[in-house]
């Protein structure tokens, strides 16, 4: 996430660029091109085609609240 930060003004700086130079329908789709090659990279990539599966915990979640459990607070707020 940190990394993500940093760029923001370098990427901000990039399309100011790229808006001066080619203008807004050429900037786009040179972004989108950028997205696209990212995209395929992606998932061409081995080490994203094999990652291992996320853990799934469902002991961690919070419980989940009823529409009896909001009737009880306003019934227990109410005196």
């Amino acid at each position: 996430m940190t990394l993500s930060w940093g760029v923001l003004p370098v990427a901000s700086l990039g399309a100011g660029f790229l808006l001066t130079a080619l203008g807004p329908v050429g900037s786009v789709l040179v972004l989108a091109a950028v997205m696209l090659a990212t995209a395929v990279a992606a998932t061409a990539s081995p080490a994203v085609r094999r990652a291992p599966p996320l853990p799934t915990s469902t002991d961690t979640a919070p419980p989940r609240r009823t529409e009896s459990d909001d009737d009880g607070l306003r019934r227990s707020s109410r005196g």
